[in-house]
């Protein structure tokens, strides 16, 4: 049984930025829960937060076949009790899993349904830090690439005003 999380509500600011020679991308920042995303737009859509509670912004193509979410949550579970919980999910293959305690973190990858699937969380000072990108797996050659561009450089779990 999960363990009752707690969100809040978070600001998140969002800006555009473009890299002389590299596709644009577009980050957004949550200085509630200390995390920030930069992503390509032009691969995911604009990011917006609509969820009902604030805990962070989310972008999906119009036709349903990529997106992803970042999200911020006060959390009640121990990164491994976390880690068991995304294992169980019964609808997915998996086809990656590790666990880093030293830099708290996991990650678990692999297929749902006809979506590949990649979940990064960290959990730091009480607060579970999540990274979750799907896309349609025949668009795997496009989106493999840019999903580890964003897990190791763009999704970035501590803020500098962190401690």
């Amino acid at each position: 049984m999960r363990n009752l999380v707690l969100m809040l509500l978070i600001s998140v600011g969002l800006t555009s930025a473009a890299k002389a020679g590299a596709e644009p991308t577009t980050s957004a920042h949550n200085e509630r829960f200390g995390f920030s995303i930069t992503y390509r737009a032009d691969l995911f859509g604009e990011a917006v937060d609509n969820s009902a509670d604030g805990s962070g912004p989310a972008a999906a193509l119009s036709n349903g076949r990529a997106g992803f979410s970042a999200s911020g949550m006060f959390a009640f579970e121990t990164l491994a009790e976390s880690y068991r919980d995304e294992l169980a999910k019964t609808d997915q293959v998996i086809t990656y899993k590790t666990i880093n305690p030293s830099e708290n973190y996991f990650v678990v990858a692999g297929f749902r349904g006809g979506n590949v699937f990649y979940v990064k969380s960290y959990v730091i000072n009480g607060v579970i830090k999540t990274l979750s990108i799907w896309y349609d797996a025949k668009l795997k050659s496009t989106y493999d690439k840019e999903t580890v561009a964003m897990s190791l450089y763009g999704f970035n779990p501590r803020l500098p005003s962190d401690p």
